[in-house]
């Protein structure tokens, strides 16, 4: 119905009485009466004829109603429901026709249209109960809740579970629920957190809306869920009707995807983003950093000559070497096909040349062993020091290519330092 019909048009019963009470005349109920036999029947006048005309026009109406909606009905259920209420409606229109325009006075009761209500009632309890047709919406909602394939978990004002549906089970991996301390599946960081958010919750029956959490299963199998959530009534006690989503396959995949925008994936060693962003937080703060540049000599022949699986493990191998050797001295990234950077925090020069030259005397004596080969490792080396090469990561990178390119220029095997323009301490490790 439209809004300015619905649910005004039930009000209209109140007009005849409005009208009798402000007229102070029996329009619509009769004041004349008849003896017959048992009972005592109103007088065929005007009010009882338009009382009569009202009620069979009322339940004509309804008769039609009710019939479109059984022929628009889909569902078998619905259907029979409709079906009912209209035979029965239909029945109340003809016994008010029949028995309130005939005379038959001392054959019926008086007030035909008093008996067709009680039959439309009657009907109406039939099909309702019959058909659980009341019940249906509550059924719906309650196969929603069983079947719904997120964790649904109904919490009183002290946390404790009330009822949980079945995939909550299946989230916790436990058979009984009820009346348990929500946190009890809780990690520790998480309880904490939680038993902060919820008594505000609670107390203002605030609803929590994307709520990161870690619960443990029955299983000892933590599971990372976001928490959504609101207030329902139940025996006129807020309760917290709370929605745990599994997100731990999502994070998981979230934290692949961020290692991988900030990692090698074959030495597993910090990228060339990941070095950047370091040392320039670094060089902020105006540390004292080294920016190191490794290049491999004769990587290429390795490649060619035993194929470039065995290239990767050389790659691998010296990753590994490198990470040990700047392990909180520094860091290490691989930021091309065979070039390594590294950046050392230092008080002097002399510190320097002695990390590098360490460095490279332990990677000779670490060559790649593998499938009865030995392959040792070469490097050349070049750094710049920050602050007195330079301030910004580009600069200092820059020149400790040209330092690094020096030392291939002249022999390879070696490592030099930049130092205002001219290429430095050149020094060989053969």
């Amino acid at each position: 119905m439209s809004r300015w019909i619905y649910p005004w048009i039930f009000y209209l019963p109140l007009l005849p009485v409005l009208f009798t009470f402000i007229t102070g005349t029996n329009v619509l109920n009769s004041s004349m009466f008849e003896q017959e036999g048992a009972w005592i029947y109103p007088v065929f006048n005007t009010a009882y004829l338009t009382t009569l005309s009202a009620a069979v026009f009322t339940t004509i109406i309804m008769t039609v109603l009710v019939g479109i909606q059984w022929k628009r009905s889909r569902r078998p259920m619905e259907q029979r429901v409709y079906f009912i209420l209209f035979v029965f409606v239909l029945f109340s229109a003809a016994w008010n026709t029949v028995f309130g325009y005939l005379d038959i006075r001392g054959a019926v009761p008086p007030y035909p249209y008093i008996f067709a209500g009680i039959f439309g009632a009657w009907a109406m309890f039939f099909a309702v109960t019959r058909f659980d047709f009341l019940e249906a919406g509550s059924r719906k909602f309650k196969t929603l809740y069983e079947r719904n394939p997120t964790a649904i978990l109904l919490l009183n004002n002290y946390g404790i579970i009330q009822d949980a549906n079945p995939a909550a089970h299946y989230l916790l991996e436990e058979k009984k629920l009820k009346g348990f301390d929500f946190t009890t599946w809780l990690t520790p960081e998480s309880r904490t957190e939680w038993e902060e958010t919820f008594a505000p919750a609670m107390h203002g029956e605030t609803p929590l809306t994307a709520l990161e959490s870690e619960v443990i299963t029955a299983g000892s199998v933590p599971r990372k869920v976001l928490i959504d959530s609101d207030f329902i009534t139940v025996d006129y006690e807020p309760v917290l009707m709370m929605i745990l989503r599994d997100v731990t396959e999502t994070k998981k995949a979230e934290e692949t995807i961020r290692y991988l925008a900030y990692h090698d994936t074959l030495t597993q060693l910090p990228n060339r983003r990941a070095f950047s962003e370091t040392v320039r937080k670094h060089l902020k703060e105006k540390q004292k950093v080294a920016v190191i540049n490794v290049d491999l000599d004769g990587f290429k022949k390795i490649n060619d000559t035993y194929g470039h699986q065995t290239g990767d493990e050389y790659l691998a191998h010296l990753a590994s070497i490198l990470e040990k050797e700047t392990t909180g001295l520094g860091g290490a990234a691989r930021v091309g096909g065979d070039e390594f950077n590294l950046y050392y925090f230092y008080t002097s020069t002399e510190e320097v040349k002695r990390f590098i030259s360490q460095l490279q005397k332990t990677l000779i004596d670490q060559p790649l062993k593998t499938r009865g080969l030995e392959l040792p490792i070469r490097t050349s080396i070049g750094a710049s020091l920050a602050p007195q090469d330079g301030t910004e990561l580009e600069e200092l990178l820059s020149r400790a290519d040209e330092a690094m390119y020096s030392v291939k220029h002249n022999g390879k095997g070696a490592f030099a330092l930049y130092n205002e323009g001219n290429i430095q301490n050149l020094q060989h490790h053969r």
